[in-house]
């Protein structure tokens, strides 16, 4: 039987597909990264506007104290003694406050990066699956390409047993 040459190829070339296919990630389990990364991201920034809001206070609160010179509340002398204990607290706060958003924008920027990387994993993965789909597509093509080649062999030897029959008759 001839075989056309690029039939010749393609238990191969199912075979290359297969074990394509079996590498790609679930986009799926890509899709559930990619939320539980962005919720992350989200957490994160909510986080860093809480720092941003509590460190606001605290400068507020040191402003206030500075100028503070009568209790608002029982019109009390304010101590100068007073005034230092909780400006060094606020600063403490302001100083722990800051800490915690470097370490905040660090993970903001950590999990930004991871975000960015799942989505372009999970564009690969579709754009895996066009051309898996496409090749799929033609292989297909070339089987139905092939059953008919064989077929029309299988019409022609019957036509020459036909022929070489009529010509024994006729001879």
């Amino acid at each position: 039987e001839q075989k056309k040459p690029f039939l010749e190829n393609l238990p191969a070339k199912k075979k290359e597909l297969d074990e394509r296919k079996n590498r790609i990630i679930n986009k799926d389990d890509l899709r559930k990264a990619i939320t539980d990364a962005d919720q992350s991201l989200s957490d994160i920034n909510n986080h860093i506007k809480e720092c941003e809001v509590n460190k606001a206070n605290s400068e507020k609160i040191r402003e206030t104290i500075i100028k503070l010179n009568n209790c608002p509340t029982c019109q009390q002398e304010v101590s100068a003694q007073h005034k230092v204990r909780v400006i060094e607290r606020e600063r403490t706060a302001k100083m722990q406050i800051e800490n915690a958003l470097i370490t905040l924008r660090q993970r903001n920027q950590e999990k930004g990066n991871e975000l960015d990387k799942l989505k372009k994993e999970l564009d690969l993965v579709i754009e895996i699956e066009k051309d898996i789909e496409k090749e799929e597509a033609e292989i297909n093509n070339l089987e139905l390409l092939n059953r008919e080649i064989n077929e029309k062999i299988a019409n022609i030897q019957t036509l020459e047993k036909s022929k070489e029959g009529f010509v024994r008759e006729l001879d």
